[in-house]
Order: structure tokens, then C-alpha cells, then sequence
């Protein structure tokens, strides 16, 4: 597309620059009897004035640039705008003011190498402005050095006579609208301005050559190919560019300092909620664990007193110890976890024993025989990653699960292939054998092909609140519910930041007196 649009600009800038010559071409073919003698006097009195107009203009421009160039020497093509300049105010200083009185041989030499050199400017500016990348042959050709060495040769070898050097000037000012091409085509910052430049300087150039092949021409054709103002268009049009930039440059500053200052309110603000999210933290742990650590300093207390009710007490010291010894430790692992520093172990686990396992064997499950346990696991289920982390994932939401489920209530414990459904018989507890209601545009090649396995755990307790859903993954987060059991709250966080390890999702459904079901997808091997 860039290439296309590349060929568009050149075609129509050549079209617009050949138009221009031809007008300014057909106007100095006009006879004088065309146009009145006032005319032809008033064109007089212009044309004696474009020199000083001209130089005006160079003057102003200069001292503007040189102004942007002390504040942003950085910026190299103020420098060689700058350059430019000079160049055309020295020639404006030679041939207008007449400042250094000069034999006709020197100025037959000096006159073009100070227009070849104003070609050469123009075509270094034309490339730094048009933002173009240079590689291989033409960044060597127009660096500095090189570039001075072949304009030099060109120079000295090219004949000086006749019109031959302004078809050397010409090629360089092709090259220097190719380039400009390019820029516009690329959208480069205020880059048209300079090619538009650029067209009516080669439309000038085109009826000046045109010109001298004709023996009769009028007093226009004498102002212009003797004035020197065929530059103007082509600084004019630069100088524009130039402040583009640095108007994009002031916005853009301005944009940033804008994303700026909303950056800080925001980080501010996370900061804020991260100092009141560990305050909130902090005051939970210590809630919780002065309540284990009440009971144990206590109990030390009275058997200090009374030895003898060690038994009776020994079980509560204990279970109130491990509970803060858990809580210790999942809180040291959900830092490490939030910090980046847990690592791994990778190998190929039997995803299938570990959730078989764990569905049979977990002591709070032995502890439950009001509740029943139905789970159906398919075989030969692989995953990649740490078993002990992996263990963890489903333990953590198994306990929650049990943890939830009422008396007479009931978990169902699902590992199958994504894809397949298992129906369960909500009145006898026992799962369907059959895989059954398989999505009608997969078969069973298809099913094996997925990739993906799939871990639910459901229980049959109160559900989870909306209000409460949004929080769920939360660390240290209890539901509103009246039913309270010893848990940290950072088992359902721990598990998501694990899941998100072995580059799993965790997602739940829930719905208030339904239950709910967490599902764990994770990636076969």
C-alpha cells in the first residue's frame, strides 16, 4: 500500500512541476504586444524588487532558524538548513549588492559552484526531512564526506558552459522530489510542505531550461532567469516543515506530560489500595492468629497448673497450632508466588492418580461421612508440571468444597478430556459410564486431538453471592455466609496463581443455593 501511494505522489508531483513550467514557459512566450507598456512597466518594477524581497525573506528566515538551532542543536537538518541559507544570502550579497567586486572569470566559476552547491543542500535536506532510512549505497553516498568528494568530481568534470550544469542541478533535484516522495508517502511530519516546495522550484527549473533553446522571450523570462528568488519556494516550504515538527514535538510533550500526570494518579491510587489491602491483610492474620495463639498460651496455662488434663487438652493445643503453622505457610507461599520467586519442577504428572487420590484419601473428607463423595476420574490424563504444586491446586479447592458442603451434603469430582460430559444421577450418586451428549461436530478423534483437560469440583452448599463473586479470588477473602471453618481465605488464591503457573485457567459458576463448581482447564501432554 505504502508503495503504491509512493508511486501516486511521485507521478502527480512530476505532473504538477511540468505544469508549472509549462504555464511559466507559455507567459514568457507572450509577444509585447500582448500587454500593454503599463504592464510591461509595472512587471519592471516587480521584477527589479524580487532580489530585495527575496534576500528579505532569506534574512528573517536565517535569523529564525538560527534561533531554533540554538535550542535544539540536536535537530541536525537546522543545521544544514542553516547551511542553506548562508549559501543563498552569499549569492544573494555577490550578484544583488555587488559586496565583492570579482573579475568575470572567477564569477564564471563561482556562479555555479555556489548553485551546485545549493543543489547539494537540497537534496541533504530533503532526505533528513523526509525521515527516509538510508542503507548500503546511498547512506555512504550521502554522508557528508562522500558527498563532498563526488559533488567536487561532478563538478570539476561536468562542463560549465551552455545548459549543460542545469541538467546536472536538475538530476540532483529529481533525486532530492524522490525522496521527498517517499516522507509524504510515509506520512513523515509536514513533510508535503517541503515536497510542494519542491514541485513549483522544479516547474521554475523546467522553463528556465525550456528557455534558453528559444531566441525571443520577453522581460519575463529576464527576471526569471537572472533573479534570485527560485530558492524561495523551496525554504518556504521547508521552514513550514520544520515548524510542523516542532508543533507536533510541543503536542506531543503535552500529551505526554497529560498520560503522565493520570499515570500517577493512578499508580497513586493503586498504591492506596495496595496499603489498604495489606492493612485489611495484615489485621485478618493477626485476628487469626491470636485467636490459636489465645487458645495454646492458655491451655500452657492450665497445664502448668493441672497436669493432669493433658489428654483432654492436648487434642484443641494441637489442632490450633497446626492452624497457625497453615496459615504461616500459605501466606509465605502466596508472597513468593506474587513475587515471582516459586520455580517449578517440570515433568510429565499423572494428573489422573493425583485427583483419584486426593478425592479418597484427604483426612477432612474421612472426617465427613454425613457427606457423600462421587467422582469419576478418566485414566491416562498427563500434564506438565510440579506434582506437589498440582496436588495443591485440587487439595486447596477439594478442602473448600468440603469445607461448604452442609451435612447430608455431596461433592462431585470430575477428570475428563475437554469436550466430554459426564451425567450424574443427582438421587443414587453415581456417574454415568456413558460419555454421553459429545458435541455433535466432534468424534472421538477429534476429542483426543483437544489437548486440553478438565478438573470440576461441585459442591451442594449455599452458593456464592454476587456481591461476593467479584472477590472470590482474593487472598484472605471469607464469603458473608454465617458458616465460618478454619481456613486461612488464601487457599482459593493460591490455587488461581498455580493454575496461572502451569499456564491454566481457573474459572467458577455459582448461583445461591445451588452451590458452586470451580473448573481448573489445563494443558495435556
Amino acid at each position: 500500500m505504502k508503495r503504491k501511494s509512493f508511486w501516486l505522489t511521485l507521478l502527480i508531483s512530476l505532473l504538477l512541476s511540468a505544469a508549472i513550467g509549462t504555464v511559466l514557459f507559455s507567459l514568457d512566450r507572450l509577444e509585447p504586444t500582448a500587454i500593454s507598456a503599463a504592464a510591461w512597466d509595472s512587471i519592471a518594477k516587480v521584477g527589479e524588487m524580487l532580489p530585495l524581497i527575496g534576500m528579505t525573506i532569506i534574512v528573517a528566515l536565517g535569523l529564525y532558524t538560527f534561533s531554533l538551532f540554538c535550542f535544539k542543536p540536536q535537530e541536525t537538518y537546522l543545521r544544514e538548513f542553516l547551511i542553506f541559507q548562508g549559501v543563498i544570502l552569499l549569492r544573494y550579497m555577490m550578484w544583488y549588492l555587488r559586496l565583492f567586486p570579482l573579475s568575470w572569470e572567477v564569477r564564471r566559476w563561482i556562479s555555479p559552484a555556489i548553485t551546485w552547491t545549493i543543489a547539494l543542500l537540497i537534496l541533504k535536506i530533503s532526505v533528513l526531512l523526509s525521515g527516509t532510512r538510508l542503507s548500503g549505497f546511498w547512506k555512504k553516498a550521502l554522508s557528508w564526506p562522500w558527498l563532498l568528494i563526488w559533488g567536487t568530481v561532478l563538478f570539476l568534470l561536468w562542463p560549465q558552459e551552455g545548459t549543460s550544469r542545469h541538467f546536472r542541478n536538475l538530476t540532483v533535484f529529481l533525486i532530492s522530489l524522490v525522496f521527498l516522495c517517499q516522507g509524504s508517502s510515509q506520512k513523515e511530519r509536514g513533510v508535503r510542505w517541503c515536497l510542494a516546495g519542491m514541485v513549483i522550484l522544479l516547474g521554475v527549473y523546467y522553463s528556465m531550461i525550456a528557455n534558453y533553446f528559444v531566441e525571443q522571450h520577453n522581460p519575463l523570462f529576464y527576471y526569471l532567469n537572472r533573479l534570485y528568488f527560485i530558492d524561495v519556494p523551496f525554504i518556504l516550504g521547508t521552514m513550514v516543515c520544520v515548524n510542523s515538527k516542532f508543533a507536533w514535538a510541543f503536542t506531543e510533550k503535552e500529551r505526554l506530560s497529560a498520560n503522565l500526570e493520570e499515570m500517577v494518579e493512578e499508580r497513586t491510587r493503586q498504591i492506596e489500595e495496595l496499603q489498604a489491602e495489606r492493612h485489611s491483610m495484615i489485621t485478618n492474620i493477626f485476628h487469626d492468629l491470636r485467636t490459636p495463639l489465645f487458645v495454646i498460651g492458655n491451655g500452657l496455662e492450665v497445664l502448668e497448673s493441672n497436669p493432669e488434663v493433658l489428654p483432654e487438652m492436648l487434642p484443641i493445643l494441637q489442632q490450633r497450632s497446626h492452624f497457625a503453622k497453615e496459615l504461616t505457610e500459605d501466606l509465605f507461599l502466596l508472597i513468593k508466588l506474587q513475587d515471582g520467586k516459586v520455580v517449578l519442577s517440570q515433568q510429565r504428572v499423572p494428573l489422573s492418580d493425583i485427583v483419584s487420590s486426593l478425592s479418597s484419601s484427604l483426612p477432612e473428607i474421612v472426617a465427613r461421612p454425613d457427606m457423600t463423595v462421587i467422582s469419576h476420574v478418566e485414566p491416562d490424563l498427563f500434564v506438565w508440571g510440579d506434582p506437589i504444586r498440582l496436588q495443591q491446586i485440587f487439595q486447596n479447592l477439594i478442602l473448600n468444597a468440603v469445607h461448604y458442603t452442609p451435612e447430608g451434603g455431596r461433592v462431585e469430582i470430575v477428570a475428563c478430556r475437554k469436550g466430554e460430559e459426564y451425567l450424574a444421577d443427582s438421587q443414587a450418586g453415581e456417574l454415568d459410564d456413558r460419555k454421553g451428549n459429545l458435541l455433535a461436530s466432534q468424534n472421538r478423534e477429534d476429542l483426543e486431538g483437544d489437548g486440553t483437560c478438565v478438573v470440576s469440583i461441585k459442591d451442594s452448599g449455599t452458593g456464592i453471592s454476587e456481591e461476593d463473586a467479584a472477590h472470590i479470588f482474593e487472598r484472605y477473602f471469607h464469603t458473608n455466609e454465617s458458616h465460618k471453618h478454619d481456613s486461612s481465605g488464601l487457599g482459593l488464591t493460591i490455587a488461581r496463581e498455580l493454575v496461572n503457573l502451569h499456564h491454566g485457567q481457573i474459572s467458577f459458576t455459582s448461583a445461591p443455593g445451588e452451590g458452586t463448581t470451580f473448573t481448573v482447564e489445563l494443558p495435556l501432554c
